[in-house]
């Protein structure tokens, strides 16, 4: 008597039972050994998706433990899971943590991306000065897992390059000094034609754009060298409307309408007045800049989930999201995609200047739809007095 183990309609094996005397089974055992062969069946494949699941488990396990970077799983609660060699390198772990709360585990650096609703991706500095790069993102069926990249020399290599462009610029600015006077004197020569004339002209306008670089790559650099001596309790409101009112002219010359809209009761942030004028100010002057004549940027602000958010939107070409990733580097530029390029460093003072604040800037746009430009500060309170 046999009966074919099937599973979904496929035959995966046959079972089979002999006796001695002929005619010994009837139908009755024949409907039992289908309904063992059923079962049986059922447990064949179960056994096959465990071997499977145990070999993808085994493969995945060898990646994380020959990856790089630190990788550490947590639970639903933020308990440590486990952690790859790399990031017991990384954090310094001994022995077994699993169980443990990450904080205690990992150290007390990582707690606030634990605080924040994931996916997060920060810059973590380590306490003996190691810097990473981190992504943390949930995992399916709950609990999270954290990837640290170390950028401790990428950082280090950037800040050597700064402070070389940084004494560079400083050291321009004396001999910039003397072509400038000696420019001035040859504009104002009685003898000079209006060819003649009109070159000194020009050699003082490359010396203001030649000056105006120095000073933003300086402003970079005192920025990156720390604000927080500069920074105190405010109200933002008066600095939205004073960055708009000095980028008044320039709206008005290229026929370019101009919106304020603040909701009520903005909470108050830690900054410095002037440094955040500078980025707002930043931020409309690069909307006017790439604007049509007769277009819109708007300026807005409202409070997000402990935040308070700045936005400018304006009426422009649009970027493409492959070049997104650029706007904020120092000397970056979109080359032959946009006109009318500056010196690649007015979006990165706005990104250094948020950062410096504890915040962070984004960019929305897509071609032929205009461009968002925003930055997020940390809200100190609810709505101000009185507002």
């Amino acid at each position: 008597m046999a009966a074919p183990l099937l599973r979904h309609d496929r035959a995966v094996g046959i079972v089979t039972m002999m006796h001695r005397e002929p005619r010994a089974f009837d139908a009755d055992d024949l409907e039992l050994l289908e309904a063992i062969a059923a079962q049986a069946a059922v447990a064949i494949e179960n056994a096959s998706h465990y071997e499977e699941a145990k070999r993808e488990r085994a493969r995945l396990a060898a990646v994380i433990a020959s990856a790089h970077d630190a990788i550490v799983e947590t639970d639903v609660h933020d308990r440590v899971v486990r952690v790859n060699p790399a990031g017991e390198r990384v954090l310094g772990l001994a022995g077994s943590v699993a169980g443990c709360p990450v904080a205690d585990a990992a150290g007390h650096e990582l707690a606030p991306l634990y605080a924040e609703q994931a996916p997060v991706a920060r810059e973590i500095t380590l306490a003996d000065g190691r810097v990473f790069d981190c992504a943390l993102v949930e995992l399916p069926g709950g609990g999270k897992v954290l990837g640290m990249h170390d950028i401790t020399t990428l950082k280090n290599l950037d800040a050597l390059k700064s402070e070389f462009v940084a004494h560079v610029a400083h050291d321009l600015r004396a001999p910039l000094g003397v072509i400038q006077g000696n420019a001035w004197l040859l504009a104002d020569l009685p003898q000079l034609g209006d060819e003649d004339r009109g070159v000194a002209r020009e050699i003082l306008d490359a010396i203001q754009r030649m000056r105006a670089l120095i000073d933003n790559v300086l402003d970079v650099r005192r920025i990156e060298m720390g604000l927080a001596a500069e920074l105190e309790d405010m109200d933002l409101t008066p600095v939205l409307r004073a960055a708009l009112g000095a980028s008044a002219a320039t709206g008005r010359r290229k026929a370019i309408a101009l919106d304020l809209d603040l909701a009520p009761g903005l909470p108050r942030v830690r900054g410095s007045a002037l440094r955040l004028e500078r980025a707002v100010a930043n931020l409309l002057g690069n909307a006017l800049k790439f604007t049509p004549s007769g277009g819109r940027v708007r300026l807005s602000a409202a409070p997000e989930d402990g935040w308070l958010v700045v936005r400018v939107a304006d009426s422009g070409p649009g970027i493409p999201a492959a070049l997104h990733g650029r706007l904020f580097r120092k000397f970056s530029t979109l080359g032959e995609y946009r006109e009318q390029e500056g010196n690649g460093l007015g979006l990165a003072i706005v990104k250094t200047l948020v950062e410096a604040h504890g915040g962070r800037v984004w960019v929305e746009s897509e071609v032929g739809q205009g461009a968002v430009f925003g930055f997020a500060l940390p809200a100190r309170s609810s709505a101000l007095p009185g507002s």
